[in-house]
């Protein structure tokens, strides 16, 4: 039996033939998570975006068997620094409580395609070795 298993979610997927998110035992990645909402268009609004950023990671997460509360780190991609402002509103939305918040980097300057002015990428440790996703 393989311990790692591909996750996949109708409302997001890749354009490249990679699954949005992969599980090794206890263990989540994602790959890159974009702010394109339920119909896959891409808001040109930064919070918009970071939002729909947000309950995509949810999503993915979701069907690998976590939630945001068990991401470990946040990488964040951002076209440029006025996007920060609007990755702070949606990251204080999604973790709210400043002592159990992950760990998170932003590299400035990304080079993003289609009008996205974010995405990240996540890992996190599921508490149990539930593999029922």
């Amino acid at each position: 039996m393989t311990r790692r298993k591909a996750i996949f979610v109708d409302s997001f997927s890749h354009k490249n033939p990679i699954p949005p998110a992969c599980r090794l035992d206890n263990w989540i990645a994602t790959g890159v998570v974009s702010g394109r909402d339920a119909r896959r268009s891409i808001s040109p609004d930064a919070l918009t975006q970071a939002r729909a950023m947000f309950v995509n990671l949810e999503t993915i997460l979701a069907a690998a068997g976590a939630s945001l509360d068990d991401i470990l780190k946040l990488n964040v991609w951002i076209a440029s620094e006025s996007v920060r402002a609007h990755l702070n509103t949606a990251w204080l939305e999604a973790f709210p409580d400043a002592q159990t918040r992950p760990a998170r980097q932003v590299m400035i300057y990304a080079h993003l395609t289609e009008g996205q002015l974010l995405q990240c990428d996540a890992l996190a440790i599921v508490r149990s070795n539930n593999n029922s996703s």
